[in-house]
């Protein structure tokens, strides 16, 4: 988490399963405070993808990039969060995405 001397909260990268729709997952981030209304960056091995947010929540703006998203953080080594809190701090986040790909695998067998 950069910079460091900000209280962030906990910042967590979900993807979610879904049994139903068009797209079988979800990908979402949640900081612990409100985001500023811009778009927020992630890239994932130089890949780059947008999510728009809401609150502290923030979800991708394309949802046709879904599944796009996923197979990329499967591939990935490293996802780089870029944001700007409502303050108007700049922030960074890294995510090592190691062990990602064995726990889709398990998610996408207990979905069937």
């Amino acid at each position: 988490m950069k910079p460091e001397h900000l209280d962030h909260g906990r910042v967590t990268l979900f993807v979610r399963r879904l049994d139903h729709g068009k797209f079988r997952t979800e990908a979402s981030l949640q900081a612990g405070y409100d985001f500023a209304p811009t778009a927020i960056r992630i890239a994932v091995d130089g890949r780059s993808f947008t999510m728009i947010p809401r609150g502290n929540h923030a979800w991708l703006r394309r949802t046709e990039r879904e599944t796009e998203f996923v197979r990329a953080l499967e591939k990935g080594r490293v996802a780089v969060v870029e944001a700007t809190s409502k303050r108007g701090n700049k922030t960074t986040y890294t995510f090592p995405l190691k062990g990602f790909t064995a726990v889709m695998k398990k998610a996408r067998q207990a979905c069937r």
